[in-house]
């Protein structure tokens, strides 16, 4: 008998021999299955077994054979009246075995049935982008974890905030009245000659001959055939700029679109498309750091193909344009309809329109616990710049985008952070940061390891070594008044 059948077979078996004074079955239900629950958590899975190439199938079995698991369910069917049996089950965590669409999915079922206690949701990537599980920790898919050591994984991991947004199609249908068309973004949105393009030539690719798409390798080979069409299609026709067919507001105000670009990307994450940071580090005083539960979006330009290529590569980034709470999108049809996507489900929008796009109440998610930290997960940062750092051997070749938050200082690397430096000690000086304007070390600072090591941080400048040493200062008097 499965863990879920013996948690309701005991719920049935306490019902009929409960005092006749309890008249409501559901409340005596929940209280029998949280007195059952309320130490440990209950596991449920559910698997696309259409994605992986096929392997969904094999995890599925493989789930079905773990004890861990009160059960797995196929999603081949709507995951809506399986939900509904765990509603009041307290500790509930969700596997989802699937891509960003499976994910999105399960999430939007969740927020339907709106669950009184709302679960977190774990996810096996299965997918091509699997952006979701890039910035959570559960890896990119490429290599799938062990089955026990993941759900060990999901049993310790760290429930998350994700934000999530309202996007609203507003047109005029033939009598002239509004129709308006709702739907959700949790990763990123589209418009334009770019990427959404790309989307949309290959979604009707894989409509039209599904047997071409049928693994993640083809799914990624036909992705690069159509960038490069794009390319040169951008180089024959010289098409014409974004700004000729969208205006946009940010939070009320009017944003001028750079002449140069052909598509516009808002994102939600720290990766999109499959791994490409398009927000990149921060240096422009009027931006932060992306957060994916900060309530704020990102809005980025991309110049054409060639660019989007290069931001793929790690060469370079999008053009950062705005962040905001609330985007309005009007979009007048000139000669060409215009491509749009969301969170990886293309479309071509064929008539004029306006778009908007607002949040809502967050997603809740689980973090992997061992995983480092992201720029997304860490807060609210106290300061953020470029630095050079010092190991104790030489200094690193680049200079490394780096955060402090509170007392750790963590070290940006592609779309994770290195663990922190942790300022452990409080010693040197008075002011408990040492600092040196020797030759060796000109305009820089140290602060001690967990280890017990010494890392230097080098400013540019002395007014640079100043600033950080400042906040550092503060830092660790707050640490002193309590207040960290």
């Amino acid at each position: 008998m499965s863990l879920f059948n013996s948690y309701f077979s005991f719920m049935s078996n306490e019902t009929q021999n409960s005092d006749e004074e309890i008249k409501d079955p559901d409340l005596a239900s929940f209280e029998i299955v949280d007195r059952v629950t309320q130490n440990e958590n209950c596991l449920i899975a559910f698997v696309n077994v259409k994605s992986g190439g096929g392997y969904g199938k094999t995890i599925l079995e493989e789930f079905s054979r773990q004890t861990l698991i009160a059960e797995t369910f196929d999603l081949q069917e709507s995951p809506e009246i399986t939900l509904e049996k765990f509603r009041f089950i307290r500790n509930l965590r969700i596997i989802v075995c699937g891509g960003d669409g499976t994910v999105r999915w399960i999430l939007e079922t969740l927020h339907k049935l709106n669950f009184e206690i709302k679960p977190a949701v774990a996810v096996l990537p299965l997918g091509t982008g699997n952006d979701i599980a890039r910035v959570l920790g559960w890896g990119s898919g490429t290599i799938l974890p062990q089955i026990s050591t993941f759900l060990s994984d999901v049993i310790i991991a760290n429930p998350v905030e994700l934000d999530r947004w309202s996007v609203s199609f507003k047109t005029i249908d033939q009598f002239g009245e509004p129709k308006i068309v709702n739907t959700i973004m949790n990763n990123y949105f589209s418009i334009g000659f770019t990427d959404a393009k790309i989307a949309l030539d290959f979604h009707k690719l894989r409509e039209e001959a599904p047997h071409l798409c049928t693994s993640r390798v083809a799914n990624k080979f036909w992705y690069f055939s159509y960038g490069f069409k794009t390319f040169f299609e951008d180089i024959v026709s010289n098409g014409g700029t974004l700004s000729n067919f969208i205006s946009i507001q940010v939070n009320g105000i009017n944003i001028q679109l750079p002449n140069d670009i052909k598509g516009l990307l808002l994102v939600n994450l720290p990766s999109f498309g499959g791994g490409m940071d398009v927000w990149g580090p921060v240096k422009e005083p009027q931006f932060k750091y992306l957060s994916f539960c900060d309530g704020v979006f990102e809005l980025v330009g991309i110049q054409d193909a060639a660019h989007l290529g290069t931001v793929a590569t790690g060469l370079s980034y999008g053009i950062r344009i705005a962040q905001g709470s609330k985007l309005l999108i009007k979009f007048q049809i000139n000669n060409a309809p215009l491509p749009l996507q969301i969170d990886g489900e293309p479309s071509l929008q064929q008539e004029s329109c306006e778009i908007t796009i607002s949040k809502l109440e967050p997603n809740l998610l689980l973090a992997k616990q061992p995983y480092g930290p992201t720029l997304a997960s860490i807060g609210t940062c106290n300061k953020a710049g470029y630095l050079k750092i010092y190991s104790g051997f030489r200094w690193r070749q680049r200079q490394r985008y780096v955060i402090l938050h509170n007392l750790n200082i963590y070290i940006y690397l592609n779309q994770t952070l290195q663990p922190p430096v942790s300022i452990i000690k409080i010693a040197v000086n008075e002011e408990g940061i040492q600092t040196s304007s020797t030759l060796v070390y000109q305009n820089c600072f140290s602060v001690k390891s967990e280890k017990s090591e010494i890392f230097y941080f080098a400013t540019q400048t002395e007014q640079e070594l100043n600033s950080w040493v400042n906040v550092l200062i503060a830092n660790i008097q707050a640490e002193k008044n309590g207040m960290l």
